[in-house]
């Protein structure tokens, strides 16, 4: 079933559509059951591609499920743009074209990887809890230490995650 789709049901005689089986309940009329989604509005489509140049954070988590955690016991998060965001295209065009205009008829998993996180790395605003040293120095978001993160795959796969899914994490303002 489509989220948001609205069900509806309908018996009708039997006799009317060929093949069909009767309802035990009612055996001279079988039942329909679908579902219809509503049309898409472009107003809201325009709002959500809007919605997809806003930063959000998205909560990273360890191997083992665990979330990162700030000095200060917050959950560690990297703020992302969504798939439609202007940079994240023009990231994707860069690195398609590079891909095919390379000299070589195979590409490497390498190669692939690469584009992940050129894609990744174009997507990501800003974040917060990350640190280093013992000291608990804050880690600077630089486009280099944003590409060094994503070497991570655990990483890398919840950003793009976060980039794919952008409009599951945004938390609208609040209207009050």
């Amino acid at each position: 079933m489509v989220a948001g789709a609205i069900v509806w049901r309908s018996v009708v005689p039997t006799g009317r559509l060929e093949g069909e089986c009767a309802t035990a309940e009612r055996p001279d009329t079988y039942t329909i059951e679908g579902a219809h989604t509503p049309m898409a509005d472009i107003t809201k489509i325009k709002d959500e591609i809007a919605q997809d140049e806003v930063g959000t954070p998205i909560p990273i988590n360890q191997k083992n499920e665990e979330p990162y955690l700030a000095p200060d016991g917050s959950p560690c998060t990297i703020d992302v743009l969504g798939s439609d965001a202007k940079k994240v295209k023009a990231a994707t065009d860069v690195a398609d074209r590079r891909l095919l205009r390379m000299k070589r008829t195979k590409m490497e998993p390498a190669d692939m990887r690469a584009r992940r996180i050129a894609i990744a790395s174009a997507a990501v605003t800003g974040w917060s809890g990350w640190t280093y040293g013992a000291d608990n120095t804050p880690f600077p978001c630089t486009p280099d230490n944003v590409k060094a993160l994503l070497q991570a795959d655990h990483i890398l796969r919840q950003v793009e995650a976060g980039i794919a899914e952008h409009s599951d994490f945004f938390s609208p303002a609040s209207s009050s």
